[in-house]
């Protein structure tokens, strides 16, 4: 049911002769061209012409640096330059995504046009009113670009984020706090290690695991140039499993300092003669070596 009874005619009543704007349905997404053009089927004005070979192909308005494919069955609007010839040259916008929980696929003719006066849904309850969706979608204030599927780039103000992950599997509208792979850069913040409160630059690289890998002289080598992937499924396993753990500082300095401690105090009782069995030399023989690796950042 429509979420306004008025009376008034709707988007797809008003003479079509009159206009170069319009609403349609993506009907395909396939461009031998690779032009990324698509055929949009506009009701009261194709009703009579198949999608195949009649259909003529609508071109991006966007420029193709940025690479946005609406799917079949979304809505876009359509431009065309001739408001006499309503079936040449048409450019498209779009998809259009009525709210951010939509990103994936806002259908056509249902809630994609919610948030218009002819929509006929009322929208769903917006993001930013439910705790458990905080952190999930860009603030007002931020610039960013949305992934369909639980991704981002969001520009916030002295600071830079890459998510993947960003709300939990299978629920958009809940916050990922388990797991978001994440890569933050700061501005002018404070940097705790100056007595002088001065501020600097922040790098935080956040995930489960972590690779820092080489194309060439790594041992082992890995494929990291896939042409689908950059890394395959089965390589990232491969990288996992045999990759180098990195150490960590300061546990290995821990254990370099009690082998300096043992060589500057050792003694030995007689010429020819082992050196005392001192408690430094049992704190280096129990030491763990294990617990300096990091078994979560590896390289190559």
């Amino acid at each position: 049911m429509s979420k306004h009874i008025t009376g008034k005619k709707s988007s797809y009543q008003n003479d079509k002769n009159n206009t170069n704007f319009f609403m349609g349905k993506v009907v395909s997404n396939k461009d031998a061209a690779d032009g990324r053009r698509i055929k949009v089927r506009i009701k009261g004005v194709d009703d009579h012409i198949s999608n195949d070979n009649e259909l003529n192909y609508c071109n991006p308005l966007i420029p193709k640096f940025l690479n946005i494919v609406p799917k079949i069955g979304e809505t876009v609007f359509v431009l065309v330059p001739d408001a006499a010839n309503n079936f040449e040259n048409r450019i498209y916008i779009g998809p259009i995504i009525s709210q951010p929980q939509k990103l994936d696929k806002d259908p056509h003719f249902y809630s994609s046009t919610s948030l218009f006066d002819t929509g006929f849904v009322t929208p769903e309850a917006a993001p930013s009113t439910l705790p458990e969706a905080r952190g999930v979608y860009p603030k007002d204030e931020d610039i960013a670009l949305q992934g369909r599927k639980n991704t981002d780039i969001i520009f916030k103000n002295n600071q830079l984020l890459f998510r993947a992950g960003k709300y939990e599997l299978n629920n958009n509208l809940s916050f990922n706090k388990s797991n978001p792979a994440f890569i933050q850069l700061n501005f002018n913040v404070e940097l705790n290690d100056d007595e002088n409160g001065a501020k600097g630059s922040v790098t935080n690289i956040v995930s489960d695991k972590i690779n820092l890998l080489t194309h060439s002289g790594g041992t082992p080598n890995f494929n990291l140039n896939d042409q689908d992937n950059m890394i395959s499924d089965t390589e990232l396993k491969r990288i996992l499993k045999v990759a180098h753990p990195i150490p960590f500082g300061d546990e290995l300095v821990n254990f370099l300092n009690l082998i300096k401690e043992y060589i500057a105090s050792h003694k030995h009782p007689y010429h020819g003669l082992p050196a005392d069995n001192t408690k430094n030399v049992q704190d280096i023989l129990n030491y763990d070596l294990n617990k300096m690796l990091s078994n979560n950042i590896k390289i190559n």
